[in-house]
């Protein structure tokens, strides 16, 4: 064997311990979690007005609830899959980014028969409504329509942990124009 002048020659690695030993997992102290409104909206954005007034997929109108997602790229898809026109893809928002202590998550809602159904009824929003009554926690996961295997976090402003939640940042925030024009 020919010898190297590699500055690593006889320094050897033991790379066999780290195989078939999966990683320490990390656990966070808190969820982050993201929500995407026009500017206007931006102030008031986790007071879950909007949600009462008109309901939504895990709530009926009447019980105040803050939908956030657990990811910057559901957070857009969910507000996409409603922006039926090119205009209103151009519009520009900000994108919230929420701190929300892990103790405040309460587990996740179960997905009964008929919970995808656009419009929402019954199947999901009184699941919801049940969850918000009943003051269990601040915060729940529930599965998005558009991606099951991803999860969009419900918040209870009515709760008395709720004042915990915090928001860590906005920015500006717009589609990609490849997006915006479709």
């Amino acid at each position: 064997m020919a010898s190297s002048n590699s500055p690593h020659q006889g320094v050897t690695y033991n790379f066999a311990k780290k195989i078939g030993q999966p990683p320490k997992p990390r656990v966070e102290k808190d969820l982050l979690a993201y929500r995407i409104v026009a500017p206007k909206w931006a102030k008031t954005a986790l007071s879950g007005e909007g949600a009462r007034l008109n309901g939504g997929r895990w709530n009926s109108p009447g019980h105040p609830m803050v939908y956030l997602s657990t990811s910057r790229a559901l957070a857009a898809l969910e507000l996409l899959v409603h922006l039926t026109t090119p205009i209103t893809r151009r519009v520009p928002r900000v994108i919230i980014t929420v701190r929300v202590p892990r103790e405040l998550v309460g587990g996740r809602l179960f997905t009964s028969e008929g919970w995808q159904r656009e419009p929402p009824g019954v199947d999901s929003t009184d699941q919801g409504d049940d969850w918000l009554s009943c003051g269990s926690s601040a915060g729940v996961l529930a599965p998005s329509v558009i991606l099951p295997e991803e999860s969009n976090l419900l918040l209870n402003p009515l709760h008395e942990d709720f004042r915990k939640v915090e928001i860590e940042s906005s920015r500006p925030f717009s589609f990609d124009s490849r997006l915006a024009q479709k």
